[in-house]
């Protein structure tokens, strides 16, 4: 009796742990759509925006996989390392039976709101802060079965946008069978031109762990902003956690610009200031109170991060033995016309940026020097 209700117990366990997906179905007024080989295409009423393109059609694969722009055939499985595709795997792998459900919303409020908290809670540095779900769209693939394995999958993919930015989440309930017909399941980010981000344990039997980790603090559970140049985690814009193998670089075909491949190492092109990219909003025309505040903006971040510990610095960091690091003021002035100028440029004001450029760079020159030349003023009457 003991292992019977020890084997019990562990089942009971397993089910609290699985990842609760959002509630599916007929009843919630989802589409059924019929199992086939072929995917489904669907017309979006409202665009996602994907690798910073605007999409508004996608093709559900009852493969788990969801594509842009065209479809991916059923017939046989894509190595998605090597194939051009503008698609999102939540589970790619040959299936034979199963049911997927799809919903597209602007008025389900439970779901918006669960979506625009977990949006808030993992990209709490970001304009996330803001962001607010005004259309999801929720494709569910329910009792996944492969015709050469046992049990069943059930896994989710819930796109979220506010008008302006996208976001991707991923929800894995059960992963009973990794491998059918010889080819392992692949999931991740990918785009047409190479760009991509594979999950954790892509390609290998290990996948199947997807249903216990997790990029944020539910099991089971992973989130990305997708909107941008490439995918953006919520634990961080590290190098490491993308692959860009064979990535052609896009141009401008106005300009002879290349484009920015990683958003966290070209906060200035894209518009965006260090360390977590905020982003700079400059309505034109420009005011002085607009000038003012931009200014104020960019001194407060730039002493915060700046800024070194009292104890760390000499207390007299004018007399050449402050680390460098405390010495803030004049290149805080070099960063804020950089910051100032780009974000007009993005404007498309390169003239006027010129004009406010010698503005700026005066006036800030001026107060630095005026600065100093009260500090010693007061160090030299007072000594």
């Amino acid at each position: 009796m003991l292992p019977h209700r020890a084997f019990v117990l562990l089942s009971l366990l397993s089910l609290a742990l699985a990842t609760q997906l959002y509630r599916y179905g007929t009843d919630e007024g989802d589409q059924e759509i019929e199992f086939s080989s072929e995917p489904s295409a669907m017309s979006l009423d409202v665009p996602i925006i994907y690798f910073e393109e605007t999409q508004n059609e996608i093709f559900i694969s009852s493969n788990g996989l969801l594509s842009f722009g065209r479809p991916v055939s059923g017939s046989g499985i894509k190595d998605l390392d090597t194939e051009r595709l503008s698609a999102i795997a939540v589970f790619y792998v040959p299936t034979s039976g199963g049911t997927i459900y799809y919903r597209a919303t602007s008025s389900d409020n439970d779901l918006l709101n669960d979506l625009t908290d977990r949006i808030r809670r993992n990209f709490p540095r970001r304009d996330s802060t803001e962001f607010r779900a005004l259309h999801a769209i929720l494709v569910t693939w329910d009792a996944m079965t492969a015709s050469d394995a046992k049990g069943v999958n059930e896994y989710q993919l819930a796109l979220v946008t506010d008008g302006l930015s996208s976001y991707a989440v991923f929800l894995y309930n059960r992963i009973d069978w990794t491998t059918s017909d010889g080819r392992i399941a692949q999931a991740g980010l990918y785009y047409s031109d190479g760009r991509r981000q594979s999950m954790v344990n892509s390609g290998t039997v290990n996948i199947k762990e997807l249903v216990n980790l997790s990029n944020n603090q539910k099991e089971g559970s992973y989130i990305f902003r997708i909107s941008g140049s490439s995918p953006e985690d919520p634990r961080g814009s590290v190098e490491d956690d993308y692959t860009y193998n064979d990535y052609e670089p896009e141009y401008d075909p106005d300009e002879n610009v290349r484009r920015p491949q990683h958003a966290a190492d070209n906060c200035y092109l894209e518009g965006y200031m260090r360390p977590n990219c905020e982003f700079l909003e400059l309505d034109l025309p420009l005011t002085a109170v607009d000038i003012t505040a931009f200014i104020i903006k960019v001194i407060r971040q730039e002493l915060a991060l700046s800024a070194v510990p009292a104890a760390d610095c000499p207390s007299d960091p004018y007399r050449y033995e402050c680390p460098s690091e405390c010495q803030f003021l004049g290149k805080m002035t070099e960063k804020l016309e950089q910051k100032f100028v780009q974000a007009l440029r993005l404007e498309g004001h390169d003239r006027l940026s010129v004009c406010v450029f010698d503005f700026i760079s005066s006036v800030l020159h001026f107060f630095y020097y005026a600065i100093l030349f009260l500090f010693f003023s007061f160090f030299f009457c007072f000594n």
